[in-house]
């Protein structure tokens, strides 16, 4: 058909990236932005001589060297304390430049022992005087530009992006309109971690399952527009050949997000005398036009990166079009409309008051609402229940499936399409959309519903919030049983942002005892058993094993139960601890994922994981920190709706320029 492969492939090989996972360890703690009340630290604080600067920070490295870098170090569990500027401490949340009481290493250190139920620090005794007063001096004379986080090295990097599926589907539908089967879209393959987001740059690559997945769609797809596109048909049946133009330069600036430029065009259109030669028809010659429009890199990926600056170095300024593009991917996870390819053609999207006025226009659109359900969707892994193992016992058919899946999407797009929304409505909401197909897994009879999908409240005594759906609860369990550890790592990582990493290697299984009788005793205290016989385990399943207990009340299919195996009985209740930073106590599943919803801990993870989303770019790394906290204070002088978390992101410098990439 005239197109090379190997450009695609070419590309695409710049975008393999490797990635790692921390290790797990004990005795760690975890950091956000809430503020402490640290007031008595100020007594600490000029209890030395004063020294330089210089002194300062090197005094205080070496106490955190001395009684802290052994565990803290960055390669376990626990959090990195061992950095190399003060910038990176206050962009790791862990102190605030001249401010002793909002600095939560100090306020960790300092007391001793805690009265929040976490382990002391350090685990090898308090520190003396001398060194918090080494720690206070150094944070109370950081000078306050330090974190300003506004220097133009602190911008986010370039970026190419390739388009997920999803993108892929809104970008072809949004040219062509709805003319096509389901079928017709690609399935690249894409790996959808358990932990994390699958719209990650660092996991969509091209690889050779993806590029036969879009060279078969793309046949089906070409084929629908010659049929049923009336611009298309048109050139087909007309005599001349300017319209292969047109359509290149028509269809090119909806696909690529941008004009063709001259050279572009002409290569595209290099086929055409070839085909028509070997007696090839006018369809073909369209086909490929299509086919090579589709196919391009230029279609597939997004780019960042901005135009090369004239005489400075320091940063990259994004194109009108990349503006464009970037903001209707955030937005509506499809291609930019006619209005944002008007502002990029008369240059006005570098203009903050221009890009308010649009984020406010298309917020309006139930795009967005569709796009924040895809977020949740994504982030509770709520599509995974269409192909989860589970046991025969369940009878899950492909139908129940899809019905707890279309529950899941209904209830979310209902949620976002009402006003002022906000990030959390999906977690506190108690009413679920529910048909004859899914009733069963609410604990409700299937003879009070139809086919149709109608809200339903919900027992308040049984469900609260997505995390007691019967999608995600299906999903994140075992093949038969509740999966305690499954779902306490979930929660972990993946709703507060509390990292674990990999086991360690020396785990093995434990034997139950003789006297313990697996069949008369919960699946919560086989766990205790299992774990507590095991020093290598403790460390973390003292965190992950209440993380778990707290969902005990919902069985494999998120069925609600207070009883499991022969009448045993349920215990739900419990104590997190170190995960969070106050504990969260709970007395069964509802109250727990109350706990988890009122935490701090939770929102501030949810905003990291929306920052991640949205921007592409990790909120771990030093200049990712710096944004996130830039868009932190953006969020907190706005409403608390899904809005302003668009407002405040394109707020960001880094919306409009970028840093070199070698920064």
């Amino acid at each position: 058909m005239g197109f090379n492969f190997r450009s695609l492939l070419i590309l695409s090989l710049g975008f393999v990236t490797l990635f790692t996972f921390q290790n797990c360890s004990p005795g760690g703690f975890k950091v956000d932005d809430t503020t402490l009340d640290l007031a008595s630290l100020s007594e600490v604080a000029g209890t030395t001589p004063v020294v330089t600067d210089n002194t300062r920070f090197s005094a205080a490295k070496a106490v955190l060297a001395n009684r802290c870098n052994s565990c803290h170090t960055g390669q376990s569990g626990a959090v990195n304390l061992n950095f190399n500027t003060e910038t990176e401490y206050i962009g790791a949340g862990l102190i605030n430049a001249g401010v002793i009481a909002t600095s939560k290493l100090i306020y960790r250190l300092h007391n001793y022992p805690v009265k929040d139920g976490a382990q002391n620090m350090p685990p090898s005794g308090p520190l003396q005087p001398s060194e918090y007063a080494a720690l206070a001096d150094w944070v109370a004379n950081i000078p306050t530009q330090v974190m300003a986080c506004n220097s133009e090295t602190q911008l986010l990097a370039p970026q190419i992006k390739r388009l997920t599926q999803i993108q892929f589907r809104n970008s072809i539908t949004s040219v062509f309109g709805s003319i096509f089967p389901e079928s017709s879209f690609p399935v690249f393959g894409d790996a959808n971690p358990q932990i994390g987001l699958a719209n990650d740059p660092d996991i969509l690559r091209i690889n050779e399952v993806n590029i036969q997945a879009l060279y078969t769609s793309t046949k089906l797809l070409t084929t629908a527009i010659l049929n049923q596109n009336a611009n298309v048909r048109n050139c087909v049946s007309s005599a001349s050949n300017a319209c292969y133009q047109t359509l290149a330069q028509d269809f090119g600036l909806r696909l690529w997000r941008r004009p063709l430029t001259t050279t572009e065009v002409t290569d595209i259109l290099s086929g055409q005398p070839s085909i028509t030669a070997s007696g090839g028809t006018r369809a073909q010659v369209v086909d490929h036009i299509l086919t090579s429009l589709i196919m391009s890199p230029n279609h597939m990926f997004r780019t960042e990166i901005g135009a090369v600056p004239i005489g400075n170095l320091a940063t990259f300024n994004l194109t009108h079009y990349e503006i464009a593009s970037l903001l209707s991917f955030t937005v509506w996870d499809g291609p930019p409309d006619n209005v944002l390819l008007d502002l990029a053609a008369n240059n006005q999207l570098q203009n903050p008051t221009v890009l308010r006025a649009q984020v406010d226009r298309m917020v309006q659109d139930s795009r967005f609402q569709r796009k924040m359900t895809n977020f949740i969707v994504d982030l509770l892994k709520l599509e995974s229940v269409r192909t989860v193992f589970k046991d025969s016992s369940f009878n899950l058919t492909t139908a129940d499936r899809q019905a707890l899946l279309t529950s899941a999407t209904n209830t979310l797009d209902g949620l976002f399409a009402t006003p002022n929304a906000s990030l959390l409505s999906p977690f506190i909401t108690q009413s679920f959309h529910v048909n004859s197909q899914s009733a069963r897994f609410f604990n409700l009879s299937p003879n009070n519903f139809g086919t149709n999908m109608t809200l339903q409240n919900m027992n308040p005594n049984q469900r609260y919030g997505m995390l007691s759906h019967p999608a995600f609860l299906t999903t994140m369990s075992g093949e038969l049983g509740s999966g305690i550890v499954k779902r306490g790592v979930f929660a972990l990582e993946q709703l507060l942002c509390n990292h674990l990493g990999a086991p360690p290697d020396n785990t093995g299984s434990v034997e139950v005892p003789a006297t313990v009788n697996p069949a008369i005793t919960s699946t919560r205290e086989l766990l205790r058993i299992s774990h507590s016989g095991q020093m290598s385990c403790v460390g973390c399943h003292s965190k992950i094993d209440p993380a778990g207990f707290g969902f005990e009340n919902f069985d494999a299919i998120g069925l609600f139960r207070t009883t499991e195996k022969q009448n045993v009985a349920i215990d739900a209740s419990g104590t997190l601890t170190g995960a969070t930073d106050q504990p969260l106590v709970f007395t069964n599943s509802v109250t727990y994922l109350q706990a988890i919803a009122q935490s701090s801990n939770f929102r501030s993870c949810m905003t990291k994981k929306y920052f991640k989303y949205a921007s592409g770019q990790s909120p771990e790394t030093t200049n990712g920190q710096c944004e996130l906290r830039n868009f932190e204070v953006g969020l907190s002088q706005k409403p608390d709706n899904t809005a302003s978390f668009v407002q405040s992101l394109v707020e960001l410098r880094s919306f409009i320029m970028r840093r070199p990439a070698n920064q």
